[in-house]
């Protein structure tokens, strides 16, 4: 499998994540928390299918739970692309 990718989307929202993490946790929390979902798109990436398909948004794009926050990647020829980290409470069908 290829390396995953992290859009530039996804990556301003696990910026934000570890600021917020920082600021709220301190920073060996956050650093803790941003290295388990960047585990998680690791693990995204090699089993890509596991992500639950999402077909109420068009285009469909999967979703991975972890944690506090959802995981948004798509497949695309054969890459994981992370294309939003949003938090579990967020309306995120808008989004996309």
């Amino acid at each position: 499998m290829p390396p995953p990718r992290i859009s530039p989307a996804a990556q301003q929202d696990i910026d934000e994540i570890y600021l917020y993490g920082v600021l709220t946790y301190g920073p060996k929390q956050a650093d803790s928390y941003t290295n388990s979902l960047r585990g998680a798109v690791l693990l995204i990436a090699e089993h890509p299918f596991m992500g639950r398909e999402r077909d109420e948004v068009r285009p469909p794009i999967r979703l991975w739970h972890h944690e506090a926050h959802h995981l948004f990647y798509d497949l695309i020829d054969g890459t994981v692309v992370v294309q939003r980290v949003l938090h579990h409470s967020a309306d995120w069908t808008e989004l996309f």
